[in-house]
């Protein structure tokens, strides 16, 4: 059986949360823009592909975004973040994902601008 996998991130732009989504959806990732439960009056991306992979990207403060992901099947949680990985880095948007085994081993690291090490990642 394929394992699950979680991915924890960063997005540092300034851009504001519908331009980030409409940037992802022009490059046909299907992304959408949803009211905050977690912020007044804040925004959030959702993502959803195939059905099975959810990712989350939300705007904490200017500039910064936090980003979750999971997937029952690790290999499309992986192969999603690298679609949006390569989007973000294309239109220069300063990023890192980290996916995460259910045994909390780190099974890829995914940037752009972003060296492995630098800060930490909430998760």
């Amino acid at each position: 059986m394929e394992q699950a996998l979680t991915l924890f991130g960063n997005l540092d732009t300034p851009l504001p949360v519908a331009d980030v989504a409409a940037m992802l959806r022009g490059a046909t990732i299907a992304a959408e823009v949803r009211e905050s439960s977690h912020f007044t009056g804040g925004r959030y991306i959702r993502i959803r592909e195939n059905g099975r992979v959810h990712m989350t990207v939300e705007r904490t403060a200017a500039g910064d975004y936090l980003v979750r992901g999971d997937a029952d099947r690790g290999a499309e949680l992986n192969a999603v973040a690298r679609r949006v990985s390569g989007i973000l880095a294309l239109i220069g948007v300063r990023h890192r994902f980290e996916l995460y085994a259910d045994d909390e081993r780190m099974v890829a690291y995914l940037d752009h601008a972003w060296p492995l090490g630098e800060g930490s990642v909430e998760g």
